[in-house]
């Protein structure tokens, strides 16, 4: 069975994923996936410096992840020529880590912010939509030590609520607890997951 977790930045999405990665789920992070790409992939590192230039670099040459946020998140346009560069890479090896789990017979869970935007719904077994107020949502990037403005910037970069809530099957809300994400989650495995 693959299941597509997904919802805007900060809503709990990843938080879902692993607890259902606790359940007996195989986990395949996209996140975790696109940080492995641009830190091994000197291809890919390289297109970056040439298309955001060498501020994105630390001083020992390795990249400055929240630096190239910042730049890629100020505009669609710098957006877009970041997901051209790092997308590819990231969804080749996402694919790859999926069919394998699938193939051993496992439940696999994708992780994945832009599992829409990808069209990956389109090949889940069972998609999930973790929803969060938007004060929710910039109260856990400012915490995650993202300036504000530049929170605001990744918020309105995002899918609306409406798109997640069309394409996908479940919606869970996170508005009060992670226990109770939790509790909606183990009646989802039971119910939907573990006796398919």
């Amino acid at each position: 069975m693959l299941i597509g977790i997904t919802g805007q930045i900060g809503s709990g999405k990843s938080t879902a994923a692993r607890y259902l990665e606790k359940l007996g789920a195989v986990l395949v992070d996209a996140d975790e996936i696109g940080r492995a790409v641009v830190e091994n992939d000197d291809e890919v590192l390289g297109a970056l410096v040439e298309a955001f230039g060498g501020s994105i670099l630390t001083r020992d040459a390795t990249l400055d992840r929240a630096g190239l946020a910042r730049l890629a998140f100020a505009s669609e346009t710098n957006l877009e020529t970041l997901n051209a560069i790092v997308h590819p890479s990231l969804l080749a090896e996402l694919h790859r880590q999926a069919e394998a789990a699938l193939l051993a017979g496992e439940i696999v869970v994708i992780d994945a912010a832009l599992l829409l935007d990808w069209g990956l719904d389109e090949d889940c077994d069972l998609t999930m939509f973790v929803y969060a107020t938007k004060e929710d949502q910039l109260r856990w990037l400012v915490a995650r030590g993202i300036v504000e403005l530049d929170a605001r910037n990744r918020l309105r970069r995002q899918l609306p609520d409406s798109e997640f809530r069309s394409r996908c099957d479940i919606e869970l809300q996170n508005t009060t607890s992670p226990e109770a994400l939790y509790r909606s989650l183990d009646r989802l495995w039971s119910t939907h997951i573990a006796r398919s």
